[in-house]
């Protein structure tokens, strides 16, 4: 299974800092697992806000541009004065880091279905099934030779799109109308996971006692059912109100469609082991072994020779992508020892490698279509 893993070292991201400030950026599109395809690029990366596209060569250099655009698939050209290319520093590339502005008023990046990320058609990524092409025409969108970028290396092994999102802003404004909710919910809906192994995602939610994961799973169905629902039991209590391992289907609309997706509902985090989910059951049921509808028992975690444990779990079984859900309003309320326990369960899922579960594959699809599912009606 290939690794949705980012190229970008904290080196190189701490150089990013000094061209774009503080922050975040999150993988949208990496060309050596989802494909060196430009129709997929536009799947995963249009309508995303400002984006930064990052080629990596053989020779050793990391470059590529940034634009605070949508791309799209118009076929139209982009005017963006805020936009640049950049080449950052290694030990190909000595030095800090080459920021080439747009020439004020040029076309910043050009639109077309048939290729990726394309800045001024000088540098385009993801052309005719080929990584990238440097094309310097005149007049030039930005001023620039081949060896300010790549070092005259024009054919990456590998090219990333992450979306820019800016600390303490929203990282996309939307206006949300009935038609726009129907359009993403449809989104969602016609999605399908990669391969054959499963029909539907499997999504875990983790989080404090009272931090809203079953708030959560109504909402999405309330969406789902277009008025609002209440299948998760809810709570406000100081022990969990989920007691079982249950999952969650949806379906919605006029034809009843069933949405590739699937939510699993845990028990809380506690401070204690007495009232809250163990981290041996969260790993278990990762990793497929707890069937629907087990009742935790907090003093004993289930194990192989437990009657009800699935012994040999399949793909479709798994969890594919774990989601911590925590109440906003009270994350600086955490104590420190349910930050320390949050930070330990995280670091055993990292060391379950992604061929004991399917997270990677799946990841980038959940990421963004949770925030779709939670549409204003």
């Amino acid at each position: 299974m290939p690794d949705v893993k980012p190229w970008l070292t904290t080196a190189n991201r701490k150089e990013l800092s000094q061209l774009l400030g503080k922050v975040n950026l999150h993988l949208l599109y990496k060309a050596r697992v989802h494909g060196f395809r430009a129709d997929v690029f536009h799947a995963k990366c249009d309508k995303q806000g400002p984006t930064l596209t990052v080629g990596y060569n053989k020779a050793g250099y990391v470059f590529g541009g940034y634009t605070s655009k949508d791309f799209d698939t118009s076929g139209f050209d982009v005017k963006d004065n805020k936009a640049f290319l950049f080449r950052l520093s290694d030990e190909k590339a000595e030095g800090t880091p080459k920021k080439l502005a747009i020439n004020q008023g040029a076309e910043a990046i050009c639109n077309h279905i048939s290729c990726g990320p394309n800045f001024g058609g000088i540098l385009q990524f993801l052309v005719k099934g080929k990584a990238v092409v440097l094309q310097l025409k005149f007049p030039q969108s930005y001023n620039l030779y081949e060896r300010d970028l790549s070092g005259c290396d024009i054919d990456p092994v590998e090219c990333e799109v992450y979306r820019v999102e800016e600390l303490g802003a929203p990282w996309r404004n939307v206006t949300w109308t009935t038609n726009r909710r129907q359009e993403l919910l449809g989104i969602v809906r016609s999605y399908r996971p990669y391969g054959n192994s499963a029909s539907k995602v499997r999504v875990l939610l983790i989080g404090p006692v009272g931090g809203g994961k079953s708030s959560f799973i109504n909402s999405v169905n309330s969406n789902f059912r277009g008025h609002v629902t209440n299948r998760a039991l809810i709570g406000s209590g100081l022990t969990s109100t989920t007691t079982m391992y249950s999952t969650y289907t949806f379906r919605g609309g006029k034809c009843g469609i069933s949405a590739p997706l699937i939510l699993c509902d845990t028990m809380g985090l506690a401070e204690d082991t007495e009232s809250g989910i163990r981290t041996d059951d969260l790993i278990s049921i990762i990793k497929g072994h707890v069937p629907n509808k087990y009742r935790f028992n907090p003093t004993s975690p289930i194990h192989a020779d437990t009657n009800s444990c699935i012994k040999s779990a399949t793909v479709a079984e798994r969890i594919h992508c774990v989601a911590y859900v925590i109440d906003a309003s009270k994350l600086t309320m955490l104590s420190p020892e349910m930050k320390k326990k949050i930070h330990a369960i995280q670091s055993q899922i990292n060391q379950l490698g992604h061929g004991n579960w399917a997270a990677t594959r799946y990841s980038n699809f959940i990421h963004n279509s949770c925030e779709k599912l939670l549409v204003r009606s």
